[in-house]
C-alpha cells in the first residue's frame, strides 16, 4: 500500500514541528546536561520520542482540523527566530574593535 501525498504531507508538517520543538528543548536543556555516558542516549531518545511521536500524530489524526496545530508551532518559532535575529542582536555601528576610538 503506497502512501499518497495527502497522507504524507501532514506527517512531514508534524515532523517539522516536532523537530523545531526538539531543537528548542535541545538548545535550552539537553545541551546543558552534565557530560555522562547517558547524555547521548538521552538526546537520541528525546529526538526519537518528540519527532517520531509528531510523525505518528500526523499519520493518525485527520488532516483538515489538526494540520493547524503544527503549522502554528512552526509559525510561532519562525516569528520568534526572526524577532531574535533582528531585535535581539542589533549591530553596533561606529565601535572600534582595536581598542582605540
Amino acid at each position: 500500500m503506497a502512501a499518497s501525498f495527502s497522507q504524507t504531507a501532514p506527517v512531514l508538517v508534524w515532523s517539522a514541528a516536532g523537530l523545531c520543538l526538539f531543537l528548542m528543548l535541545f538548545n535550552r536543556y539537553l545541551i546543558l546536561m552534565p557530560d555522562s555516558r547517558w547524555k547521548t542516549a538521552a538526546v537520541v531518545f528525546a529526538f526519537a520520542l518528540i519527532t517520531g511521536g509528531a510523525a505518528v500524530l500526523g499519520w493518525v489524526l485527520p488532516q483538515v482540523p489538526w494540520i493547524t496545530a503544527p503549522a502554528c508551532v512552526i509559525g510561532l518559532i519562525l516569528i520568534g527566530f526572526r524577532a531574535y535575529r533582528y531585535e535581539g542582536s542589533r549591530l553596533i555601528t561606529g565601535a572600534s574593535h582595536s581598542g582605540t576610538s
